[in-house]
């Protein structure tokens, strides 16, 4: 056991869905999640930071975990606008990974990053990074925009 009294924690091995859940502890402790909310944000696979919402996602085929953060809902005068600026910016982006999308049901503006599980660190750093270049670009998004959440600027 470490000097700090917290246990060990297993290298990262096992199934994806077990390596997930193992870089997600990682994120939340990193961000200084309580682990009652730790479990709570892994059985949801949802959680808030920064004020932003963020879902959580597996995609066990490709072994990605991916982070989902809304941007906001652009009013539809202002959609093709936005989506076509977003598309011209796209391939000079300066935040690698993080791909702007518009959901095709909610027609909410939505930044996704993707974690290879493979190149996921053991503690968990590369996530809680990966998640926190999501949530500033949904955040860069909303603000640049003014979108807010729930479609109304």
């Amino acid at each position: 056991m470490p000097a700090d009294g917290t246990p060990p924690r297993p290298p990262l091995d096992g199934d994806p869905p077990t390596r997930w859940h193992r870089q997600l502890r990682c994120a939340c402790e990193h961000l200084g999640i309580q682990a009652q909310d730790t479990d709570r944000i892994i059985d949801e696979q949802a959680v808030q930071v920064g004020g932003i919402g963020l879902a959580l996602h597996l995609n066990p085929g490709a072994q990605l975990g991916e982070f989902y953060a809304d941007c906001g809902r652009p009013e539809p005068w202002q959609e093709a606008d936005i989506c076509q600026q977003l598309m011209q910016e796209a391939l000079s982006s300066d935040m690698p990974g993080i791909v702007l999308a518009l959901h095709p049901q909610s027609h909410h503006l939505v930044a996704k990053g993707c974690l290879p599980l493979a190149a996921a660190d053991d503690e968990g750093w590369l996530c809680t990074t990966l998640l926190l270049a999501t949530v500033a670009r949904a955040r860069e998004v909303r603000q640049r925009f003014t979108l807010q959440p729930d479609g109304h600027s």
